[in-house]
């Protein structure tokens, strides 16, 4: 049984970053990473706020429809919330590390 770092020792390169790409440390490719999770977790907010719009609309003759529908609004605009919420703690981290709080990594270029 080969040593698990085994094809770790055969890797030959500088670590000076990918080829084309602005991923200098691990920070840029996490900061890429956050950004899109918050970009995807505020996509899904919206729409499942839309889906949950549409369904208290459609459910308002029925009691138990539309508590379960609310209730799915309220949920969906909860996550809306958290992911913002999200985005400012990562902004404020920034500024208190001296980084600025602009989102950094947004958009890749290659």
């Amino acid at each position: 049984m080969k040593n698990m770092f085994y094809y770790l020792q055969k890797i030959n390169g500088s670590a000076s970053g990918l080829t084309g790409s602005n991923f200098n440390s691990i920070g840029d490719v996490l900061g890429l990473i956050l950004n899109v999770m918050i970009g995807v977790g505020i996509s899904l907010s919206i729409i499942f706020i839309g889906f949950s719009g549409i369904r208290v609309i459609t459910s308002l003759a029925d009691p138990k429809k539309y508590a379960t529908a609310m209730k799915s609004f309220y949920y969906s605009l909860l996550g809306l919330l958290l992911t913002f919420a999200v985005l400012l703690i990562r902004i404020i981290l920034l500024n208190i590390v001296g980084i600025g709080g602009d989102l950094q990594n947004a958009t890749p270029t290659f």
